[in-house]
């Protein structure tokens, strides 16, 4: 084999390694992005599932206050008519309002 020869075998070795190789770095690119989209997916699986738990206790918190005031309400209520039933005086001149007296709601329990 001539040294011309030799070369250009060479050279064609040369080309089919450095092919392959940036076909193997192509594929490596490609593994890259799609774990890259698997872990934005799994941040934003991870932070849903907190936003879930937090929304489940804000609404519990919510649900309490609003049980809280719903009694707070009834009492009071309670309280304005017996005032009125006892004294004789009119809603609007008790202590409690007439403003109480438009969100009285009837015990349903």
């Amino acid at each position: 084999m001539s040294r011309e020869e030799k070369r250009l075998k060479h050279r064609e070795v040369q080309r089919r390694f450095m092919k392959r190789k940036k076909e193997m770095l192509s594929d490596v690119k490609k593994s890259i992005g799609a774990l890259e989209k698997q872990v934005a997916v799994l941040k934003l699986s991870s932070e849903q599932k907190i936003l879930e738990t937090e929304n489940r206790t804000l609404q519990q918190e919510a649900d309490t206050q609003k049980d809280v005031l719903v009694e707070l309400l009834r009492s009071t209520c309670l309280r304005k008519s017996s005032k009125r039933s006892g004294g004789g005086k009119a809603a609007t001149s008790t202590f409690y309002g007439a403003a109480v007296a438009r969100h009285c709601v009837p015990n349903t329990s």
